[in-house]
């Protein structure tokens, strides 16, 4: 099976880019699907020329393809063929010293929710820190204390 038949069948946005321009040369289904880039549109561009990411970033990341030094995944900000910000898991394969093959998972939402549950466990912390009452987190099995306020030190 060819390389640009196995690029379609592959369940994750995959891109093929010539080396050492940076090219498109094929998309498949799932990259389309999750950026809106279609293979008609981007053929023969590069992903700076197409918006998907910053000129700086695919010259950083085309210079670690050609010298081999690529590995992954890498964390990248990229844009959709619509423009909204998105955030990347980028998995590099290098096929042949001119093709190389992207796996573009978008972990945006994923990322949100992160940084949602940390900013959320922040302000619980100050919360519990900050309270005049007293309290205690217990682990019910042994009842260690596990934490405690400056209101149950105070009170004790």
């Amino acid at each position: 099976m060819e390389v640009d038949q196995l690029l379609h069948i592959l369940p994750e946005p995959a891109l093929m880019l010539s080396l050492p321009n940076g090219v498109v040369l094929a998309v498949n289904g799932q990259f389309e699907q999750a950026f809106g880039f279609v293979i008609t549109s981007c053929a023969g561009k590069s992903l700076a020329e197409l918006g998907f990411w910053e000129r700086a970033e695919q010259r950083a990341l085309l210079t670690k393809l050609t010298t081999r030094a690529a590995s992954g995944p890498f964390d990248l900000k990229c844009f959709s063929a619509a423009g909204s910000e998105r955030e990347v898991a980028l998995a590099v394969t290098v096929l042949s010293e001119d093709r190389v093959l992207l796996l573009a998972r978008d972990v945006t939402s994923e990322r949100k929710k992160w940084r949602d549950l940390s900013r959320t466990a922040e302000i619980l912390q100050r919360v519990f820190d900050s309270s005049l009452d007293a309290i205690s987190l217990t682990r019910l099995r042994d009842r260690t204390y596990l934490e405690v306020n400056e209101g149950f030190l105070r009170s004790g």
